[in-house]
């Protein structure tokens, strides 16, 4: 009996290995990490919170309509809005894609305090600087969105009445790696929304295996042959939900361009839609700050740290058409006076600023990069205060 006891437990000493193996390189992920539950966490089907297609300017949260209840509209216009207390308040609008999103996290999410719910890292920095209460920072920016939604977004925004004083676009990442490899893979044109026929099978699908999913998303089990099984299960359902990334919509053509094409037409596209807004703006009287986001997959833009080399450039997948293309996205293309590159931002960095394999920045990051947008305009912020 005792050998046999210990043939099972070895067989499955083996299993558990070979399973921990498997999602480890699979899955690129190890169910001893501290924030192994967290990094499932993204894959949780929440009904009341889900992503959906909006009419106008693409991906739009359930979860952003909490933010829209400041006299304009009843509609999902905003990631987070921090409001002055000030009648004659300085209305600035974020636009841009996830890190523009998460410039604006509130305090108490990036870990700098607990205090003031509304207040965020953004719009407490930038009042901070000149030592006011008068701006107020309307972040408008769309999650996975990329030009020309920061455009459109604008143009909804200003149809239904919205009127900023100042309008900052902080993109650059989304623009050429979400094109270049959900587009491209897609076969879909570069000027659509990231993976837009997968957004409009999400929310189409009104599918059974959340629930089942759900119960593997919260599992910590730290038994690998269980959790194995439970992230093939995960996966198994988000492409069902989502729909395959290389399903050909019937209104593309068989023969696509080339990668070299989508390149340029990326950076055509990113230079475009900028210019629309400025020209847009310049009628209007607003100025426009244009700011280029940094990105870990760019060469030599930062000294990166012990976590940021072991962890933060694992995403080949994006990391390297921004390795091969980043330095495309020019100045020159670009008509505002305003064009803010911060690429280099972290050159002589060497603290952790990054917080995931993607793009996305740190409680520091976000910080640092707040405080440059801010000091590089310091004259157009100035003006609006006096």
């Amino acid at each position: 009996v005792s050998l046999y006891l210990l043939f099972i437990f070895f067989i499955f000493f083996i299993m558990e290995k070979a399973c921990q193996y498997i999602i480890e390189s699979t899955f690129n992920i190890s169910i001893y990490d501290d924030d192994y539950v967290k990094k499932k966490s993204i894959y949780y089907k929440d009904k009341q919170s889900k992503y959906f297609v909006h009419p106008y300017f693409g991906l739009a949260s359930i979860g952003d309509k909490k933010n829209a209840s400041t006299g304009i509209a009843d509609d999902y216009l905003f990631h987070s809005v921090a409001l002055s207390n000030k009648k004659d308040d300085i209305k600035v609008l974020l636009l841009g894609g996830s890190v523009a999103a998460f410039l604006s996290n509130s305090i108490e999410e990036s870990g700098v305090s607990k205090n003031q719910d509304f207040n965020t890292v953004f719009a407490n920095t930038l009042n901070s600087h000149f030592g006011v209460n008068h701006f107020s920072v309307y972040n408008a920016s769309i999650l996975g969105g990329k030009q020309p939604q920061q455009l459109f977004k604008l143009m909804y925004l200003d149809l239904i009445g919205f009127k900023p004083d100042i309008v900052i676009n902080v993109d650059g990442f989304n623009e050429l790696a979400l094109t270049l490899s959900d587009n491209f893979d897609a076969k879909l044109p570069a000027v659509y929304p990231r993976q837009h026929n997968r957004a409009i099978g999400r929310t189409a699908l009104d599918n059974e295996c959340g629930d089942f999913s759900n119960y593997f998303v919260k599992s910590d089990s730290k038994i690998a042959i269980f959790e194995l099984v439970g992230l093939i299960i995960i996966n198994n359902c988000h492409k069902e939900i989502t729909v395959s990334p290389t399903d050909v919509p019937y209104w593309v053509e068989e023969n696509s361009k080339s990668y070299t094409q989508y390149v340029d037409e990326s950076v055509a596209i990113w230079a475009r839609s900028s210019n629309k807004i400025y020209n847009f703006l310049k009628t209007k009287k607003i100025n426009y700050i244009h700011v280029l986001q940094p990105n870990q997959y760019q060469l030599d833009s930062k000294p990166l740290s012990k976590i940021e080399k072991n962890k933060y450039l694992s995403f080949p997948y994006y990391g390297d058409h921004i390795a091969k293309n980043y330095h495309m996205l020019s100045k020159n293309l670009i008509k505002s006076n305003n064009f803010t590159d911060l690429r280099l931002i972290f050159k002589n960095e060497s603290k952790t600023v990054y917080a995931d394999n993607c793009c996305h920045l740190n409680a520091l990051g976000n910080s640092l990069l707040a405080r440059e947008i801010i000091i590089s305009n310091e004259d157009l912020f100035k003006r609006l205060l006096n």
